[in-house]
């Protein structure tokens, strides 16, 4: 069916053509169906707007009066909406993310590199902030978040699934020797993360079923990045979750605690504010890193910078 704006195209092109035949050839539509929009078009208007004969087409004074109003703005008109167009065909513009600051860094930011390669006339925006943005308040377009998602009118998609892992150093572990159950915790020194959402205790799930360790930090920070710095420095335990700890693990830098009890399970989505109408930018952001990170992206011999 034609829009409302293709009808008018049509109407100025048949007036400027002189005939239906003429205008629908141009448009490549039969004769039948240009004249079934036109009173399609008039209906809409309530007004006549051409008089039919079998030899000539003659403009009303309302077709003479649209068509004054119409013709010198079709062409912006049509541009505008070819311009909207090519944005839903292929991603341009801007493109705003919000993401959290060390997953950020690590795992979307290396997972982005193809993306931009991909399309280069597409501008990426990250904000790398832990605080939870408001997508629509501040004017982002897509957001990466872990953990519960608590806003269900946003659409969501999930990306990838971790678990928290129990760290420490082999320095400290020869200092202060091995827990061998959550409960020795309280003998040792604990190296707390807080934010808002942070747990004031650690729980696990063992052979005793669900137990759990008090938090009294003695080192307390709102970054992962800084708490496992210190833990690298035998400062303490660390409960920091897969994805900052894989490549300290691997190394050797840092030890897996506990590994016979079962830790905090999350997950990252992807969380965008309409599924109706979504723009190419964030579809194929979305389908990219749907790709990009799954695995997970920590897995040994899996990282989303070769995608």
């Amino acid at each position: 069916m034609i829009d409302p704006l293709s009808d008018i195209a049509l109407f100025v092109r048949v007036v400027e053509a002189g005939s239906f035949t003429a205008a629908a050839a141009e448009l490549e539509i039969s004769t039948s169906y240009a004249s079934r929009r036109l009173r399609v078009l008039e209906d809409r208007l309530g007004a006549r707007l051409l008089q039919r004969t079998t030899r000539q087409l003659t403009l009303t004074d309302a077709g003479r009066a649209f068509y004054d109003q119409a013709a010198p703005h079709l062409e912006g008109l049509l541009d505008a909406e070819r311009a909207v167009s090519a944005l839903q065909s292929e991603p341009r513009g801007t493109l705003r993310i919000a993401a959290p600051h060390s997953f950020g860094l690590r795992w979307l930011q290396p997972a982005m590199l193809p993306f931009l390669k991909r399309w280069p006339e597409l501008r990426v925006e990250i904000s790398f902030d832990d605080r939870t943005r408001d997508i629509v308040g501040e004017g982002f377009d897509l957001a990466i978040r872990g953990g519960r998602l608590a806003d269900t009118s946003l659409v969501a998609r999930r990306l990838c699934s971790f678990r928290g892992v129990l760290v420490a150093s082999p320095a400290y572990l020869e200092a202060h020797g091995r827990p061998t159950h959550p409960h020795q915790l309280v003998d040792h020194t604990l190296l707390d993360y807080a934010v808002a959402t942070s747990m004031p205790r650690w729980w696990f799930q063992g052979p005793e079923g669900e137990v759990s360790a008090e938090v009294r930090g003695q080192l307390v920070a709102d970054s992962g990045d800084a708490l496992l710095a210190w833990a690298r420095a035998g400062l303490g335990i660390a409960y920091q979750p897969e994805f900052l700890v894989a490549d300290l693990l691997a190394s050797g830098e840092l030890e897996p605690l506990l590994p016979e009890w079962q830790t905090w399970e999350g997950a990252f989505h992807a969380v965008y504010p309409h599924r109706r109408h979504l723009s190419p930018k964030v579809r194929l952001l979305v389908e990219h890193l749907t790709e990009a990170l799954a695995g997970p992206p920590w897995a040994p011999g899996c990282r989303p910078s070769a995608l």
